[in-house]
């Protein structure tokens, strides 16, 4: 196991990733050079040099933001990106996809750019003229200090290892700090509306009474300036367009130019040159109370430029993270679209009840309910015939003390217990106070695991757990569970905000171990949910992503970078979990950060988060069937759907294949039959409608079936077909492989063996 210790990773890259780590690779030498000069000789001593020359960077570039004028380079910032943009259109034509490593780039500017407006009481007016090699200066210097704090982030997991021993905790140092400066505005900006609606609504009448305006409107407004970001700078370059013809037009026939026309013109061109694209007053209708309770006025936070360690680094806490907004003049804006929503929920939150402070206790009781009930509400189509128990009561095992859980879930074979954690995320910085900010984090991660192991130690510990709701100040008795009534445990843990990576990588965490019965547990956000829910519409792709899921967490020393990077994996490679397993089996830990880009390319462009979503593909019969269980749902019917869900896409191939083939035969046959194998075996009975095989023949089929693939058990699917085309009807089972004191255990063993391998896996056999 030591040898292991020190082989390489395996790291599965996307392309920015990669162009990432080549620059800092090409840095690499001069900044060794620079700490050899400065007589380093240890990380820690590392740490300390880095710390300055962070420093030094960040005040630079707050100073070359201030001598520009903010609405100039604001503009100017963006209309340099949306160029470059038409630039790479041109060239890629169909085949143009957003350039990430850019687009990083320019948000780093751009909340630097947020940063320093809200730190700074001064900066150059409006009359300024903008200084084109100061903003290329600028570029230039925070490009640097990227490069410096993933160095000092490396140093510092070093330092920590060389202090402490401990190898996992170093790993989480260096997540948290990449996570701190690099992962803000990776939402995606679609769902904007879709987020904010779900988490206000419970306050919308609070809303409207502090900002005169409900939930909905509220998060119509932030989906506004989203779009607008997004799209702004086209349409206005197109309203520009059109307005100019016209205008042409109207001077060649000797007619005025409407007044309307030239304020369209004049809105345009401040869209394109100044930073209009970015305003709040003008592309939103949210109120001014609710701008100003997100807006710093220029100066206004005395933090980020304060002096002392990590001043004016993104190390520090950004103003943006705090509000997203800035007010230039009389209007207010932002940088970009997508830091509204990564803190707006809770910035309204600090706004309304600093409006409204006795507005606390109803808030937190009314967020706590939402976030108890947000599994069921928002996988309602999913889990629609599943049973639900809010606020769940059980006896504690051992103690016999009166416990809770925030949401139990049956459906079919499958048990979900969900815990749910309100609180906020971590605003403390790692670099400054690691212990604390990770204290934030295992509250809200932790805290939810323990409550998991807490029910799942009762479920496991006795034959049965009876589970209580509390009414009237009495336990009343709803339901008992059988932990051997369950294939398959879920347990999560949801938060309101993601708290990737440390979501994704949870066997690095103190305290996380499997639960009992062997279980993993799984955190997840309310925004990871919801596009869970667009892209595994029914009961069996939801069940089965999650199961599979389960299984990867348990891969030890994985760093997965967030929620979509599973789903992605789920698209691309179905059972992906197997693909970590044999990637640890050789390597000392497991690195993605890849296959999120199939689910990032939904979200782009002009018909972004429109159509249909990527997803597995399945062969047309096997299709049917799956559709046809999910609207039947027969007796052991999800089991089934997993098992077909499990296929590799070959065997999916094969299996479908066969059904197609068996279904041709059926008018001179009741009934066929073919048996494939991908781990446990599926035996398929293809059947005329109304002519099942009998029992016994089942029994017989499915117990050769276990023996022939050497297996514990078989599931046998019985389908039945009309006039060979129409799916009418579907029957679901599993058979143990026989006992050898059986009977005819001797005469089964001599037939399975006689049997061909090819007989075994998409052969057809056995009819009538």
């Amino acid at each position: 196991m030591a040898d292991k210790e020190w082989t390489p990773m395996a790291m599965v890259f996307d392309k920015a990733t990669r162009q990432r780590i080549a620059s800092v690779v090409e840095r690499l030498p001069q900044h060794i050079k620079g700490l050899h000069e400065a007589n380093v000789d240890s990380p820690k001593a590392a740490e300390a040099v880095l710390r300055v020359q962070m420093e030094r960077l960040g005040e630079r570039a707050c100073e070359l933001i201030a001598t520009q004028p903010p609405r100039s380079l604001l503009g100017y910032v963006w209309s340099m990106r949306f160029l470059a943009v038409l630039s790479e259109m041109r060239e890629s034509g169909n085949d143009y996809r957003p350039d990430k490593i850019t687009n990083e780039e320019m948000q780093f500017v751009l909340e630097y750019m947020h940063a320093a407006w809200s730190s700074a009481h001064k900066f150059a007016d409006d009359g300024t003229p903008l200084d084109e090699a100061k903003v290329g200066a600028l570029f230039e210097t925070l490009e640097e200090l990227r490069v410096i704090v993933l160095l000092f982030g490396q140093m510092s997991a070093s330092a920590s290892t060389e202090e402490t021993g401990n190898r996992q905790r170093s790993i989480l140092r260096f997540l948290a700090l990449g996570a701190w400066s690099n992962l803000r505005g990776r939402r995606h900006q679609v769902l904007e509306r879709e987020f904010l609606a779900f988490l206000l609504n419970p306050h919308d009448a609070a809303l409207r009474g502090s900002y005169g305006m409900g939930a909905d409107t509220i998060a119509a407004g932030v989906q506004a300036m989203a779009n607008s970001t997004r799209e702004g700078l086209a349409e206005a370059a197109e309203t520009l367009n059109g307005a100019v013809r016209e205008g042409l037009a109207s001077v060649e026939s000797g007619s005025e130019v409407s007044t309307e026309k030239i304020a369209t013109i004049h809105a345009a061109i401040d869209d394109l040159m100044r930073g209009g694209i970015c305003s709040l007053s003008r592309h939103t209708e949210l109120t001014i109370a609710l701008l100003d309770d997100i807006s710093y006025l220029p100066g206004e936070n005395n933090e980020f430029l304060a002096l002392g360690d990590f001043r004016a680094t993104p190390l520090r806490a950004m103003p943006g993270l705090i509000k997203p907004g800035i007010k230039l003049g009389e209007e207010y804006y932002v940088t970009d679209g997508q830091f509204v929503r990564d803190v707006a929920y809770r910035t309204i939150q600090r706004g309304l009840l600093s409006r409204d402070p006795g507005y606390r206790e109803e808030w937190n009781q009314r967020q706590q309910r939402l976030m108890e009930s947000a599994f069921t509400t928002i996988f309602a189509r999913q889990l629609r015939s599943a049973k639900r128990y809010g606020s769940a009561y059980y006896r504690e095992a051992g103690t016999g003390n009166w416990a809770e859980t925030d949401l139990v879930v049956v459906y079919e074979d499958v048990l979900v217990i969900v815990e749910a954690k309100a609180g906020v995320m971590p605003m403390h910085s790692p670099a400054a106070d690691f212990d604390r900010h990770m204290k934030r984090v295992e509250g809200l991660i932790v805290g939810a695991y323990r409550q998991c192991a807490r029910f799942m130690q009762a479920l496991m510990s006795a034959e049965s757990m009876t589970i209580y709701e509390l009414r009237h100040g009495k336990h009343k008795e709803v339901a008992t569970l059988r932990a051997g009534d369950f294939r398959s445990v879920l347990a999560i843990g949801l938060t309101v905000e993601a708290m990737s990576p440390f979501s994704t990588c949870l066997s690095s965490l103190d305290g996380i171990e499997p639960l009992p019965g062997g279980y993993a547990f799984m955190s997840m956000s309310v925004d990871d949910l919801q596009v869970l829910d667009r892209f595994l519409r029914t009961t069996g792709e939801l069940s089965h992503y999650l199961e599979v899921r389960q299984h990867a967490v348990r891969v030890p020393d994985v760093i997965i970078i967030d929620e979509m990077e599973y789903l992605g994996a789920y698209i691309v490679h179905n059972r992906f979990d197997r693909i970590l397993e044999n990637q640890r089996a050789n390597r000392s830990g497991v690195v993605w950060n890849s296959y999120a880009d199939v689910v990032d390319q939904y979200f782009e462009g002009q018909n972004a988060g429109e159509g249909p979503v990527p997803r597995q593909e399945f062969p047309a019969a096997l299709a049917t069937v799956l559709a046809f269980l999910d609207r039947k749902r027969p007796r052991g019917w999800l089991e089934m759907d997993a098992a077909i869900r499990d296929l590799s896409a070959e065997k999916r191939n094969t299996l479908s294949r066969g059904i197609e083939a068996l279904k041709k035969t059926l008018h001179g046959k009741a009934y066929r039959q073919m048996l494939v194998c991908d781990g446990t075996p599926i035996q398929v009975w293809v059947c005329r409608s109304g002519k099942w095989p009998s029992r016994s023949v089942v029994d017989r089929e499915a117990r050769l079936a276990c023996l022939m693939a050497e297996a514990p058990y078989a599931r046998v699917l019985r389908l039945a077909y009309k006039k060979r085309r129409k799916l009418t009807g579907v029957i679901c089972a599993s058979y143990a492989t026989p006992d050898s004191g059986m009977a005819d255990y001797e005469e089964l063993m001599r037939e399975a063996s006689a049997r061909s391998a090819g007989a075994m896996d998409g052969q057809p056999r056995g009819s009538n």
